[in-house]
């Protein structure tokens, strides 16, 4: 697999469609890899004559994990960011790593929950290789601007303390968090979502500490709302709250 570098990071990616086609790098959430983006959607874009780009984050996937970071917990980085090991501004920098790995000066910026924050980082910081921003089921705010309901926010905390010692566990806490975060209104392929949990695992199972690491980052990056107002750059799917 093709690996762009960022300092000392690795940042695992695949790309599908013509090399000619344009331009699309899409950005991945919390706790999950690049396989969140379906195959089959990202074939059916490849069709639309975009050359497809997803990649791993960092403490996801194939790309480096910081684990000499240590885990810090949920509490401490909402009292303390400092205790957050980096911010959206380093996975914006890890994104237009990726873009030079491809050659890319610029491309489409498309992002899902984390990542959209990270699109919207990169349209703020890196506006001249941002050729329009798709931020979709994220949100611009302080994330204690869009904490979940408590009965949620409970449900939440028992998927993830449930034990996963393996990919069918994997595939049913995947499953369990669709269900949850998901509606009526758009029901969901249940085995598509089983076997995208079942195919990460095997990837890499991951731990605790990565996903605390990622969402420390989320809190001590505070507030884009202001910076993001004052970006001219196309927004195909306008920032939204979850």
């Amino acid at each position: 697999m093709p690996i762009a570098r960022h300092g000392a990071i690795e940042l695992a990616y695949e790309t599908f469609g013509a090399a000619e086609g344009e331009p699309l790098l899409l950005i991945s959430g919390t706790g999950v890899q690049m396989l969140m983006w379906p195959d089959a959607f990202v074939a059916a874009l490849a069709d639309r004559g975009f050359c497809v780009t997803r990649f791993d984050n960092r403490d996801a996937g194939l790309s480096t994990h910081l684990t000499q970071a240590g885990n810090p917990g949920w509490l401490k980085p909402l009292v303390r960011h400092a205790a957050a090991p980096y911010r959206s501004r380093t996975w914006a920098g890890d994104a237009v790593a990726v873009l030079d790995a491809l050659g890319w000066d610029r491309a489409h910026i498309a992002g899902t929950s984390l990542g959209g924050m990270i699109a919207q980082t990169m349209a703020i910081c890196h506006p001249s290789r941002t050729r329009t921003l798709t931020s979709i089921m994220s949100t611009p705010s302080a994330r204690i601007g869009t904490m979940p309901k408590i009965s949620t926010m409970r449900r939440l905390l028992q998927i993830a303390g449930t034990p996963v010692n393996g990919p069918e566990d994997a595939a049913e806490a995947s499953l369990a968090l669709k269900r949850l975060t998901g509606t009526a209104r758009y029901p969901i392929d249940e085995e598509l979502i089983r076997d995208i949990g079942r195919r990460s695992y095997q990837r890499d199972p991951g731990n605790e500490a990565d996903d605390f690491r990622q969402r420390a980052a989320v809190s001590a990056s505070g507030s884009r709302r202001k910076a993001l107002a004052a970006v001219r750059i196309p927004t195909l799917v306008p920032a939204s709250r979850t």
